[in-house]
């Protein structure tokens, strides 16, 4: 159920950047309602699972998250969709004056929720699955691979990672565009502006 609280931060921490990168007391009391939304959210998953599984005799760990999952969406999404809808006005009216206390509030509820809900239905009966049976693991390798993309590495790994192949990429360019008869070359002084780099 603690898992919910870093998904909804991902998506407050947008909402602040939105908001303008600044940290305010607004924006702290949205993170205290999205963490409070996250973790009943995740509470109604689980316990839901249990009840199925104790209660109604679902023997199969895959099946009960599965119709765990399939019968808390409604319920989940509808939560998220009323405060959301709630929080819609404040969001699109925010530059204007009388907003500027309820607007980073709304962008950090507001994007926490739609981070939270996803991955709340799709990362939370994943993660049960993994951790209660290692059978099903097989079953949902992709989806758990397809989810570490969700989370943006930093830049600096993502510019030492990519660096070889824009290398790589940008060697191979200049070799056909000089073989089709291009005047280009490879050699020269490299001007930086912001990520973009120019061989003069």
């Amino acid at each position: 159920v603690m898992l919910n609280l870093p998904l909804s931060i991902v998506g407050g921490v947008v909402g602040v950047y939105l908001s303008g990168g600044v940290v305010t007391i607004a924006s702290i009391i949205g993170f205290i309602t999205l963490f409070g939304i996250a973790t009943r959210n995740g509470v109604m998953m689980i316990a839901h699972i249990h009840h199925l599984v104790k209660q109604e005799g679902v023997a199969d760990l895959r099946a009960a998250v599965m119709r765990g999952a399939e019968e808390r969406l409604i319920p989940i999404l509808m939560t998220a969709l009323c405060a959301g809808l709630s929080l819609l006005p404040i969001v699109v009216r925010g530059r204007l004056p009388g907003y500027e206390i309820e607007h980073p509030m709304a962008l950090v509820i507001l994007c926490g929720l739609l981070t939270s809900t996803v991955l709340n239905l799709l990362l939370l009966p994943a993660l049960l699955l993994l951790l209660r049976g290692r059978k099903q693991l097989a079953a949902v390798w992709f989806p758990l691979f397809f989810m570490l993309f969700l989370v943006p590495l930093p830049s600096t790994l993502v510019d030492v990672v990519t660096q070889p192949l824009k290398l790589a990429v940008s060697s191979v360019a200049a070799d056909l565009l000089y073989s089709a008869g291009y005047p280009i070359a490879r050699t020269g002084v490299v001007l930086q502006i912001g990520h973009y780099q120019l061989l003069v």
